[in-house]
């Protein structure tokens, strides 16, 4: 599993200790940490962790306190004579943080936007601003040929895939 997902799920489930006990989660003893033979398998830790996240989302004291850990940000595509664009919101998300793929048709966009650590004595009376993983998929009109041009502008992740001839209308 990746290990930025890790700790990210981490800072979500130390978010929600806080909210609900009012204090930072105790870190673990040496002694109770397992060893690599006793480590639960990948998808045991998603589940459970989803499993946690699901039950806390029903706690007004979470809902209102901790950030949603995965989203799917607002997302706009279109096309003009020279090309299609998908823009994508997620502000403070670095080109670093997220990675744009395409599978014929489908262009799919994720990554994730990082946020203050739960740990960092901050403590949230409100919070509505996601952070964590997001992902979106797109259907193109139609198979583009050629990589896109990727950039970050104010909050957007703008995708570009030039139009190539055959996909240019005819001028009368």
């Amino acid at each position: 599993m990746d290990p930025t997902t890790i700790e990210l799920m981490l800072d979500q489930v130390r978010a929600i200790y806080r909210a609900l006990a009012g204090a930072d989660l105790p870190e673990p003893q040496p002694d109770s940490v397992p060893t690599p033979a006793e480590e639960p398998a990948a998808e045991d830790v998603v589940h459970g962790f989803a499993n946690l996240e699901a039950l806390a989302r029903n706690m007004p004291s979470v809902i209102e306190r901790v950030p949603p850990f995965s989203f799917s940000p607002p997302l706009d595509a279109f096309n003009d004579d020279h090309e299609i664009l998908i823009e994508v919101a997620v502000p403070g998300v670095e080109r670093k943080d997220f990675k744009v793929e395409r599978t014929g048709e489908l262009v799919i966009i994720s990554g994730f936007r990082r946020g203050e650590r739960a740990a960092n004595g901050r403590s949230y009376f409100h919070a509505e601003i996601p952070r964590g993983p997001f992902h979106r998929v797109v259907r193109l009109p139609h198979s583009m040929l050629g990589e896109p041009r990727i950039e970050v502008n104010q909050g957007l992740i703008e995708i570009h895939f030039p139009k190539t001839p055959a996909h240019k209308p005819a001028k009368a």
